[in-house]
């Protein structure tokens, strides 16, 4: 396998001297942007999301169990 890493760049006709390098990475822990007073907004619609999410998701769930319960209508186009 390395034979064919190494004799590719050759095939190509590309020198290895050539072959871009690679850019060394921020760190992952440091943030190139500043935060912005909207990030708190964001973050804010995100948790109250997350705290009624399960309500949310427990209605819809009922709903669906009722909808499977009932008979189904006969006048109802949808339900056939």
């Amino acid at each position: 396998m390395q034979s064919f890493t190494k004799k590719l760049p050759q095939a190509l006709g590309v020198s290895s001297a050539a072959a871009p390098k690679a850019e060394p990475k921020a760190p992952a822990h440091k943030s190139l942007v500043p935060p912005s007073p909207r990030d708190g907004l964001i973050c804010e619609a995100l948790d109250l999301y997350r705290q009624h999410s399960p309500a949310i998701h427990g209605l819809q769930d009922a709903t669906l169990k009722q909808m499977k319960e009932r008979p189904p209508n006969v006048n109802d186009v949808d339900s056939l």
